[in-house]
Order: C-alpha cells, then sequence, then structure tokens
C-alpha cells in the first residue's frame, strides 16, 4: 500500500467493560480519530454508555472472542477503504495519546505491523513479565520475527494484506497468531513505546480464561511452530518485503544468544543426510527463525568435506546403537557379502539408523557447539577480537 492515501481508523473490541469503554472511546473521539467499537455480546449495559457517541459500532449478538470482533474490524475498515486499524484495550490501560505514535510511524512505514510496548518496568506482576518474554520467544520460533511485547493489545495493522488472510484464532490466540501470518507474508514488525496502566485485581477488567485460554494460545503456537518447520514457501503479501525485527539486537546478552543458536542450527544439520541441499536448508531454517545464516554456515561447514564421511558413520552407529543396542563391529562385516547385505538389502534399516541417529547425534553436537559459543562470545578475550574486528 506504499504510496497510497493513509486512513487510520481506531478500533476498540470489547466484551463486558461497561465501567470503562465510555471513558476510552470519549477520549479517543476528542482527540479526532475516526472510531469503530466492536460490542462483542456485552451483557452489562456497557454499550448503552455509548449511544449518543458520534461513533461506528458492530453489535455480535453473543460474545465470540477478541479475534474474530478484530478480524470482523479489519474487513469493515477494508470495505470502506481504510489503510491502518490501530486497535487499543477498552478495560483503560492504554492511553489514546500513544495513537499519535502509532500515526506518525505508520507515515514513515506504512506496510509494517506495529506493536506498542508497554513499560514494565515497575509495578508489573511477575507473571505478566514471565508471559511476555515466553510469547516473544514462541513468535520468534514460529515466524523469525522480533517483536518486544507480542501480548500487547495496543497495535497498528495496515488493512489490506492483513484483511486478507484466513486465521484459525478466534479469542486471544488470534494476537499471537495476526504477528506470525504477517512475519510470513513478508511484512516487518516494528514497535513504539506507550504508556500503560496497571491496575490492582479489584479494579481490573479482564474476561481471561487461565485455563482455556492458555490452552488454545499453546494449540496454536504449536500449528503455527510446525507450519514454520515445513520447508515450504509461505505466500507473499503484495506489501510484503523481507521479514524484520524491530530493530537490531543489542550488543551483549542478546547477540551472543542469538549466535550461539545459530550455531546450534548449522551443528544439528549437520548430522543429517540432506545431500545436495545443506546449505540451502541451513539458510531456510536461518531465514525463518531470524537467525545468522552466516554463523550457522560456518559452524555447518566446519572441517567439509572431510568431516561429513565421519558424521555420516557416526550418525548410523547412533542409529544402530538405539535400534540394537550395541554398535557396529568388524565382526558383523566379515566379508564383502555381509558387507553387501548389511549396506545393501538393509540399506533402508541403515538409512532408518542414519536419520533417528543423526537427529539424536545433532542434538548433542548442537548443545556442545551452543554452550562453546556462549561461553567463547561472553569472555572478555572474546569481546576485545570482536571490538578490534568493528574498529
Amino acid at each position: 500500500m506504499s504510496g497510497g492515501e493513509l486512513r487510520i481508523l481506531v478500533v476498540i473490541p470489547f466484551y463486558n467493560h461497561g465501567r470503562t469503554v465510555a471513558e476510552v472511546t470519549s477520549q479517543v473521539l476528542a482527540l479526532g480519530w475516526p472510531l469503530l467499537v466492536v460490542n462483542d455480546g456485552s451483557t452489562d449495559g456497557g454499550p448503552a454508555s455509548l449511544r449518543d457517541l458520534p461513533l461506528h459500532r458492530i453489535d455480535f449478538p453473543r460474545n465470540r472472542g477478541k479475534g474474530r470482533a478484530l478480524r470482523h474490524a479489519l474487513r469493515w475498515a477494508r470495505e470502506r477503504s481504510y489503510s491502518h486499524i490501530v486497535s487499543l484495550d477498552a478495560d483503560g490501560q492504554h492511553s489514546p495519546s500513544d495513537i499519535a505514535r502509532f500515526a506518525e510511524k505508520i507515515r514513515r512505514a506504512p506496510d509494517t505491523l506495529i506493536v506498542g510496548r508497554r513499560n514494565f518496568e515497575n509495578d508489573v506482576p511477575g507473571k505478566s513479565r514471565f508471559g511476555r518474554s515466553w510469547s516473544n520467544m514462541w513468535v520468534r520460533i514460529a515466524s523469525g520475527g522480533r517483536t518486544p511485547d507480542s501480548q500487547s493489545g495496543f497495535r497498528a495493522y495496515p488493512v489490506e494484506p492483513l484483511a486478507g488472510f484466513t486465521y484459525f484464532g478466534a479469542r486471544y490466540e488470534f494476537e499471537v497468531e495476526i504477528l506470525v501470518r504477517a512475519v510470513w507474508a513478508g511484512l516487518p514488525l516494528d514497535w513504539v513505546d506507550v504508556e500503560s496502566r496497571y491496575f490492582p485485581p479489584s479494579g481490573r477488567v479482564s474476561h481471561f480464561r487461565l485455563f482455556w485460554d492458555n490452552f488454545r494460545i499453546s494449540l496454536i503456537y504449536t500449528a503455527l511452530v510446525a507450519r514454520n518447520l515445513l520447508p515450504l514457501p509461505f505466500r507473499r503479501s503484495r506489501q510484503g518485503r523481507t521479514p524484520s525485527g524491530p530493530a537490531a539486537p543489542p550488543a551483549g546478552g542478546e547477540s551472543r544468544l542469538e549466535k550461539a543458536w545459530a550455531g546450534w542450527l548449522g551443528a544439528f544439520l549437520a548430522a543429517l543426510p540432506l545431500f545436495g541441499v545443506m546449505a540451502r536448508t541451513v539458510r531456510l531454517y536461518a531465514r525463518r527463525f531470524g537467525l545468522d545464516a552466516g554463523a550457522a554456515l560456518a559452524v555447518n561447514r566446519w572441517g567439509a568435506p572431510w568431516t561429513r564421511p565421519w558424521i555420516a558413520l557416526a550418525a548410523v552407529e547412533a542409529g544402530h546403537f538405539l535400534r540394537r543396542g550395541r554398535f557396529f563391529a568388524p565382526a558383523d562385516i566379515p566379508d564383502l557379502a555381509a558387507a553387501f547385505r548389511v549396506f545393501g538389502r538393509e540399506l533402508p534399516a541403515r538409512v532408518g539408523e542414519y536419520l533417528s541417529g543423526g537427529f539424536w547425534l545433532g542434538l548433542l553436537a548442537g548443545a556442545i557447539v551452543f554452550l562453546i559459543l556462549l561461553v567463547r562470545a561472553g569472555h572478555p578475550s572474546a569481546s576485545k577480537e570482536g571490538n578490534h574486528e568493528r574498529s
């Protein structure tokens, strides 16, 4: 949608937020933004408090979930030629004045999905901190995209590419799914800092169901990660470009950890029988996980081609041990006929041993490389080396 007219619509989905929704919507309207509210089957009288306000409104007859409300809002906005929607929660946690920050970034990068990063430095429950980090990690594994706050409901969505996707999530899991699908389509992720308020339990309005919503989120993570592992191309958006994160990782712990994970990937794949497609596979999965392909390839190619036969032999031996409880011995191949039997008629068994043994050998080799790179990168001499290279 680069080059087109920017028309921003603010969207507030709500369900039984009767105590707060009128105040939040009034603040948005006072700032002059066009507003759509999606009443997700509220039964507490909240919709009546919006009756005289100059806004657009969609009413669901029953509760269908936040995900469906946002999906409906995206389609509604596309039909009316809005270029972007900015969604915020109805519970009063977000400050409508921060919509201007999204608008500023939208003007600079109109094809980007922008997340509002909440300030988690003060008075934030420990489970919220952990939940955000845990969710960020799984978004990274499922797509390679980086975002500092994958659980924030304060976001800006480019309408045209995102309204046409097929989504499975209907409730809170949708907000994870749309991040991942945006990255798959080639849309960049970015973020802005936003103000957020945290209320005591007595003043908090939340409809998150601890078991069922976490269960649904776990299912969507599993499906998204499984799809990311399939070596099949993703359908790219016309607006999509190269997947990216909000910024380069800061020097220090995070970049060191990412380099170690890239080494793990290169070592793991080196143990698998990917003849003829090894380098392509390393690059593919480095991109899928948002890792440094150069670092992964450097580890993967270490000692090649001389190490390849020994790795293959070690993988078959490991697989045979897992299958039979013992390694191959010279006595198992006393003559040429035995060799033809072991590596001819029994070839399917050897291939299976190569696959199973290579998998576990790759996990072990990857873990060793991961620890070596993590420790080495954190060593003072490695830091001096890096500084010298940058100078």
